[in-house]
Formats: structure tokens, sequence, C-alpha cells
């Protein structure tokens, strides 16, 4: 992704207006191996690229353990962290209480992608592990079933305040390339992630 960006600047127009929009409109088809937060997701609006994360879910450096900490595991690092260093027994307690709720929540989606996953390929089931654990090619022409899937899965399973999520996000996209059948898994959807949705109590994951 980086790379595509600097070819792309170097190769801007010169003397023309070029926003970041339009540097991220022609550069957005052409990744293929970075994840872009949202994956896929070509809007640049409130929500869409930056949702309001906690700053303790950021990536940050740990600069009294000398490690660089990954966005996705930084919640339960920080956890384990606490439990690990904390003196007070009601804080570790907490932490402990909260690292257990939160590794349950994880599980829970977990099983609920693959849920999603073994509904979209019903007719397909060879093309699971192709779903499941490969980040496809994109182009633009499938960003209309991508995006009705993704507003649907916010508005029926799980929102944005939700990142660890966003990195199962390529799950959608790749039914969507596969040109696999999504009307069952939308009529679907509200009733298959119910059950998964009332038994997350972690309010961040």
């Amino acid at each position: 992704m980086k790379e595509l960006w600097i070819r792309a600047t170097i190769k801007g127009n010169t003397g023309t207006f070029e926003t970041f929009f339009h540097q991220y409109q022609r550069i957005r088809s052409s990744v293929r191996k970075s994840h872009v937060q949202i994956y896929g997701d070509f809007s640049v609006g409130s929500g869409a690229m930056a949702p309001k994360y906690e700053a303790a879910q950021r990536s940050i450096k740990m600069l009294d353990e000398g490690l660089y900490v990954d966005n996705k595991i930084m919640p339960v690092y920080a956890l384990k962290l606490k439990v690990a260093k904390s003196n007070e027994t009601a804080i570790r307690t907490k932490a402990q209480r909260d690292l257990q709720v939160l590794l349950e929540g994880r599980g829970i989606v977990d099983r609920l992608m693959e849920k999603l996953v073994r509904e979209a390929t019903a007719d397909q089931p060879h093309l699971r592990s192709t779903v499941s654990g490969t980040r496809l090619g994109l182009s633009e022409d499938i960003f209309p079933c991508y995006m009705e899937l993704l507003n649907e899965f916010h508005t029926h399973c799980f929102g944005l305040e939700h990142e660890y999520l966003i990195h199962q996000y390529y799950k959608l996209a790749n039914i969507c390339v596969l040109r696999l059948d999504t009307s069952q898994l939308l009529l679907q959807l509200r009733s298959l992630c119910l059950p998964y949705k009332s038994a997350v109590f972690s309010r961040v994951l």
C-alpha cells in the first residue's frame, strides 16, 4: 500500500491540484497485500476509514518493554501487562476478568464469521478455505456487493467500535470477489448474528 501511494505521488501531474481523496481513488483497487483499515472500503468519511477507537486500542511502542504491539493484539497485551505488573489485588483481579471476557468475545465473533462463511459457501463448500484464509485481489465492480454486506453486518451484527472485526472484513470482500450468491446470507444475517451478538459482553473487542 505504502509503495503504491509513493509511486502515485511521484507520478502525480505537475501543476495540478490533487487531493488525498483523488490519490485514494486511483490506487484503491491496486492494493493486494496490505489491509487498509476496512478492507476494500472506498468511502472516505465519518466512520468509514477512521472509526473512533480509544487510544488504548492503537498500536503503540511499549518503551519500557522495548516492544511494538500490533493494534489487533493491543487490548489483550495491555490487560496481560496489567495483570503481570499490578501490585493491587483489585486492579489485577479486574484485569483478569476483563481479559477473560475479551478473549471469550473474540472467540464468539470468530465463530460468527465462520458461520457466515459457511452460509455464503453452502452451494460451493470447496471455496470455504479460500474465503476464510486468503485476501483475494479486488476490482471496483465488487464494491456494491461488498458495501451491501458490510452495511448489513454493521446494522445487524457488530459496528465499527470493534477493531478486531475489521481484520476479518476481507472475508466479506472475498464473498463478493468470488461472485457467491449473497441473497440468502443477507436475508438471514439478523437471525444468524443475534445469538452471537447477545453473547458478547466485552465493550470493545
